[in-house]
């Protein structure tokens, strides 16, 4: 879906005529490979720190912090119903 995206940006961007195709391809390139050099660095650091080097996309970035994490709540959903403000008069919002 995300490399869709940003496939799709630079294609438009090539054919509204704002830059030309080895621009692109350039920074598809640099962009790659800062990912490849920052995702190489993070298994250093696992690595240096002691602990496993895992697989990001299948067990996480943590994995060893999985019992640990817990969801969060449902936010309830906004209304258009009358608020009372902090002075105590009544504020009521407009339909979206």
């Amino acid at each position: 879906m995300i490399a869709t995206l940003i496939a799709a940006i630079g294609i438009s961007r090539i054919l509204l005529g704002v830059h030309f195709i080895s621009d692109r391809a350039g920074g598809w390139a640099l962009g790659i490979t800062w990912l490849g050099l920052t995702a190489f660095a993070f298994e250093l650091s696992r690595h240096a720190a002691g602990q496993p080097v895992t697989d990001p996309m299948t067990e996480g970035l943590e994995p060893e912090s999985s019992d640990e994490l817990t969801p969060t709540e449902q936010e309830p959903a906004m209304s258009n119903e009358r608020h009372d403000r902090a002075d105590g008069t009544a504020e009521s919002r407009p339909p979206l």
